[in-house]
């Protein structure tokens, strides 16, 4: 092979490998990206990268979620998405990045709203399961001593 060619193989390598590299060192998003980020693949699939996202929020993904819901009627068709990150946000709740956030607090209001909203009785079960599973995970990570240090 000519140098030409070896030069332009390397630079279709490079080219090709460079921004997965640098898609992989991509800083870490907030609350409110990460949330954002989960609903808009919640009409595909999330991403592993959602579930990790979202499993170290716990309480602060019910704040980016009212943020982001804002004043908006919501659809009963987005209400099912809204669920699974609240519940993906307390898979485990003791790697929670913020201490105060491993308490439900606003997820259970958000879960209550969000009962209140709907008179569908489908969607009112999988309400409650969000938040017996939201209580019951927070129930056992206080059982399991809470105290791991939080990564930073």
């Amino acid at each position: 092979m000519g140098k030409s060619v070896r030069r332009l193989l390397l630079f279709f390598a490079v080219s090709l490998a460079l921004p997965s590299a640098l898609l992989c060192q991509a800083e870490p998003l907030d609350a409110e990206g990460a949330v954002r980020q989960a609903l808009a693949h919640a009409n595909e699939r999330f991403t592993s990268t959602d579930v990790k996202d979202l499993g170290w929020l716990g309480d602060a993904s019910a704040v980016a979620l009212t943020k982001i819901i804002g004043g908006k009627a919501l659809e009963e068709r987005d209400v099912e998405p809204v669920l699974l990150v609240l519940t993906l946000s307390y898979s485990a709740p003791r790697i929670v990045k913020i201490d105060s956030d491993r308490e439900p607090r606003a997820t259970l209001f958000l879960l209550n709203c969000l009962d209140l909203a709907t008179n569908d009785p489908k969607l009112k079960g999988k309400i409650s399961s969000a938040k017996a599973y939201v209580k019951d995970q927070y129930a056992r990570s206080g059982k399991q001593g809470d105290a791991m240090p939080s990564p930073r």
